[in-house]
C-alpha cells in the first residue's frame, strides 16, 4: 500500500481488507533478557507480572477500551480503535489486494466472519477482541504471496482525527506490550504473527515495515501474560527495513498469515492489552 495507511475510523467501519506486504514465519525462542543491550529473548513466554521483582523498575499501563472498542485516556497517550483486517474485499472500501492487485476471485481470498462488517468492534462478553474467518491459501504465483496474506486484528496507537499517525513510544518510556491470547490456529502451518508496524519515511513504498515475533501452539502459560519487548523484536525473514524505530510505531497487530493451504481461524482472541513502561 502506498503512502500512510488509512486511519482507524475507516478501518473500524470497513472491517478493513486491503494491501500489505506478506511476511514469512518468524520463530519462538527463550524468555526475554532483562538487559536490553544483550537481550536475545523472543515472544512466546509468560511476560511481566506482579510477581516479578519490583527492582526491575517496570510497570504496566492498561489500554482499556470503551464499549465500542476505542482506546484512549491512558497514561501513555495511546489512542485508537480495535479493527479487523485482511487481504479480502472490504465493505465500503476499494477491492482488497487479493482481488484488485492479485486478480483473484473472492472465493480464493481470505475472509472475515466476525466481527461483522460495517459495525464497531466491541469486546466480547469475556472482555476480549475476537476474530473468526479464514486465511486463504497463498496461491503459488508471482502475485499470490504478495496479495493473499491472511487475516488479523489490531489497534492503532495514534489515531489523530481519523488519520493513522506514528506513536513515539520512548516519549512515554514504553518498552513493549503485554497481552493474553487464545485461539492460535492448530492447523498445520497455523501461527499468529505479533507485528509492530513502523512508519518508514525513507521507504521506497513510503509506507511501513513490520517488526515482531511469532506465536504457535502450544502456548506457554495458556497464552496469559504474553510479552513482546522492543529489545527483542526483529524483522521477519524477507524484510530488510533499516531499523526498528520506536518513535514511529503505528500499531500492534495479530495476523494469521496465509500459508500453502487455507488456515481456519476460530475465535482468535486478544485481551488485557497493556503497555510496559520503564520507570
Amino acid at each position: 500500500m502506498k503512502g500512510m495507511l488509512p486511519g482507524v475510523a475507516a478501518l473500524v467501519l470497513a472491517v478493513g481488507c486491503g494491501a500489505r506486504t506478506l511476511l514469512t514465519t518468524g520463530e519462538v525462542g527463550a524468555e526475554p533478557s532483562e538487559d536490553a543491550s544483550t537481550s536475545t529473548g523472543h515472544l512466546g513466554v509468560p511476560g511481566y507480572d506482579s510477581t516479578r521483582p519490583s527492582g526491575m523498575g517496570r510497570s504496566l499501563v492498561p489500554l482499556t477500551p470503551n464499549s465500542e472498542g476505542s482506546v484512549s485516556g491512558n497514561a501513555v497517550g495511546i489512542q485508537g480503535s480495535w479493527y479487523a483486517y485482511g487481504d479480502c474485499w472490504g465493505l465500503g472500501r476499494p477491492p482488497g489486494a487479493c482481488e484488485q492487485k492479485g486478480g483473484f476471485p473472492s472465493d480464493e481470498c481470505s475472509s472475515i466472519v466476525l466481527p461483522k462488517p460495517g459495525l464497531s468492534f466491541p469486546e466480547s462478553p469475556s472482555g476480549a477482541f475476537c476474530l473468526t474467518g479464514k486465511a486463504a491459501a497463498a496461491i503459488d504465483s508471482p502475485l499470490g504471496y504478495a496479495n493473499i496474506f491472511g487475516v488479523g486484528i489490531g489497534v492503532d496507537f495514534n489515531d489523530s482525527g481519523g488519520m493513522r499517525m506514528p506513536y513515539d513510544a520512548p516519549n512515554y518510556n514504553v518498552i513493549g506490550f503485554q497481552f493474553d491470547i487464545t485461539g492460535v490456529p492448530t492447523a498445520t502451518g497455523g501461527v499468529v504473527r505479533v507485528e509492530l508496524p513502523t512508519y518508514q519515511t525513507s521507504s521506497l513504498d513510503g509506507a511501513y515495515a513490520n517488526w515482531g515475533e511469532t506465536l504457535m501452539n502450544p502456548l506457554p502459560n495458556d497464552g496469559k501474560d504474553m510479552q513482546i519487548l522492543f529489545a527483542d523484536v526483529g524483522p521477519f525473514p524477507g524484510e530488510t527495513p533499516a531499523k526498528f524505530d520506536q518513535a514511529q510505531l503505528l500499531s500492534i497487530q495479530f495476523l494469521v498469515p496465509s500459508e500453502a493451504t487455507a488456515i481456519p481461524v476460530t475465535n482468535l482472541c486478544v485481551s488485557n492489552l497493556q503497555a510496559i513502561v520503564q520507570n
